[in-house]
């Protein structure tokens, strides 16, 4: 059978590894963006509830995650999260 993919010629970077979020961690950065629980699951992604349950310990957040809100850290937010208006709590 035919290769579809050349071999690979170059050595891909070790991986390093993703440092941990705390609850604080995540409710602070995400207070410094000056984000809702629900713009901020939207911007992610995710639910509110999620969000909620990763700020009170209650769900340990995947890698993914943590990836994510580190470079929300480092450019801030999306620029479609800073024009969302959430309607008003019923």
């Amino acid at each position: 059978l035919p290769r579809r993919h050349p071999p690979r010629t170059h050595q891909l970077p070790d991986p390093q590894p993703v440092r941990r979020m705390t609850p604080a961690d995540i409710t602070n950065t995400r207070n410094n963006l000056g984000l809702t629980q629900a713009q901020f699951a939207s911007a992610l992604g995710l639910h509110r509830v999620t969000v909620a349950k990763y700020e009170a310990g209650m769900l340990k957040p995947p890698p993914w995650f943590v990836v994510l809100v580190r470079y929300a850290e480092a450019h801030g937010p999306p620029q479609y999260v800073e024009a969302y208006q959430m309607p008003p709590d019923e």
